[in-house]
């Protein structure tokens, strides 16, 4: 058990108060469970936060910040694979970050940086700025919903009663049985293969827009 330190108080930055309560998980962080994990007295962390949703934030700010996402935009598809594989791996190591990207009054200037400098690497080969802004929306949108989605599931003590819904509500024909039955499967299963599959999906979508499939004279 970490012990506060009494005297002194510890060097702590606005980055090592980011750390830690990545370190934690974002989805019950307190100012004071984060004092206890670096061992200092939770009043210390006030001038750095402000309190709890400011300590969400800058931690969001640091994650993004140091996020290694960036690759050669000449093959969009690999580009945009590098981008929500490096957001998913994070938010899952992080348990609560994937709602900062749900919540747009949280997003941290890092995050803002991140979404244009990722829409001018598309229209710099070639996308329209407008399809670009929506693509790169719609792959972070995507993969942090599915990253809340497993957050939530992993809360759960045994079986998720999602599953039941599911069940009783396919339970009114063949049909929409099948269909729940598949989704609960997809769902339990390899959840990085799940959000993969949906994230090729969403890219065989967009290889529909991509400069090369446009027509001549096309906007």
């Amino acid at each position: 058990e970490t012990k506060i330190t009494r005297g002194r108080p510890a060097l702590i930055s606005r980055d090592k108060v980011a750390m830690a309560a990545l370190e934690i998980g974002l989805q019950n962080i307190t100012v004071a469970g984060v004092a206890k994990h670096l061992g200092v007295d939770h009043s210390s962390l006030y001038g750095h936060v402000k309190g709890r949703d400011d300590l969400i934030k800058v931690a969001a700010e640091v994650a993004i910040r140091d996020l290694d996402w960036q690759s050669d935009p000449a093959d969009w598809r690999t580009y945009l694979t590098v981008m929500a594989t490096a957001i998913w791996r994070m938010c899952r190591k992080t348990p609560g970050l994937a709602a900062v990207f749900q919540t747009p009054d949280v997003m941290p200037q890092s995050g803002m940086n991140a979404f244009c400098t990722a829409v001018l690497a598309l229209t710099s080969v070639g996308f329209d700025e407008d399809d670009a802004i929506l693509i790169v929306d719609s792959v972070v949108d995507m993969t942090a919903d599915s990253a809340a989605m497993c957050d939530q599931l992993d809360l759960q003590q045994g079986e998720p009663p999602v599953f039941a819904v599911w069940a009783a509500f396919g339970a009114q024909d063949p049909d929409r049985g099948r269909i729940m039955q598949k989704t609960a499967a997809l769902v339990r299963g390899d959840t990085d293969a799940w959000w993969m599959s949906r994230l090729n999906l969403l890219l065989d979508g967009i290889a529909t827009r991509a400069p090369s499939q446009r027509p001549v004279g096309a906007q």
